[in-house]
């Protein structure tokens, strides 16, 4: 059985790509969205000419699923006792109610149709829409995770991770670095919440 070797050079490769349209270090004023930056108020571009998708954190629809999400963790007491690892899978239970995977290939006829580089989309057209792949799935994820960290909740940080193994293409995640030590990754595409090893994806760094 051949070993699975991750290669990190996405988000590299994605800020190289865009590097001449960055001004002040930002795309139509948003800071690239990439692993160890927050997720609110960034734009998520990929290593080839894909949509961009921007996050608004306090918008319409990501605050609507956000406040579902708590009504769901008072069930098991106040909001300041409820263990991290409850928030962590109720975050990847909403993400993958509200998103749908793209079965039908929607993104890529849809991307292919606007032949534009980086058209921009928001993570709400997506949620209204209810279709998604890996990128949707981890950056609704990442930022319903970041609002509980906004709102101590939960503690640490939290940011988008990705990569790509040898035949089988890239993906993209959500991970939580615990402010006391540890990693949990979300990984909502696969319905995945656990450690960096033994998940059905190469989430460790090297």
């Amino acid at each position: 059985m051949s070993m699975r070797v991750a290669l990190w050079g996405k988000d590299m490769a994605a800020r190289a790509r865009v590097a001449s349209r960055l001004v002040d270090g930002k795309l139509g004023g948003r800071r690239l969205i990439e692993y160890g930056t927050r997720i609110s108020g960034g734009i998520y571009v990929s290593q080839s000419e894909r949509l961009a998708i921007t996050v608004d954190g306090a918008s319409p629809e990501i605050s609507s699923l956000y406040q579902r999400m708590l009504g769901w963790a008072k069930k098991d007491g106040p909001l300041e006792f409820v263990e991290q690892n409850i928030f962590l899978n109720l975050v990847c239970t909403i993400s993958g109610m509200a998103i749908k995977t793209d079965g039908s290939n929607y993104m890529q006829t849809f991307e292919g149709f606007i032949k534009a580089s980086d058209h921009i989309m928001s993570l709400d057209d997506f949620i209204k829409i209810q279709i998604g792949d890996c990128r949707v799935f981890g950056l609704l994820s990442g930022v319903l995770a970041e609002k509980l960290s906004d709102d101590n909740l939960i503690l640490g940080g939290v940011s988008i991770d990705r990569n790509s193994i040898k035949g089988e293409g890239g993906h993209a995640w959500a991970r939580f670095e615990h402010m006391f030590g540890g990693v949990t990754i979300i990984d909502a595409t696969n319905n995945y919440v656990g450690d960096e090893e033994g998940g059905p994806w190469v989430y460790k760094r090297g």
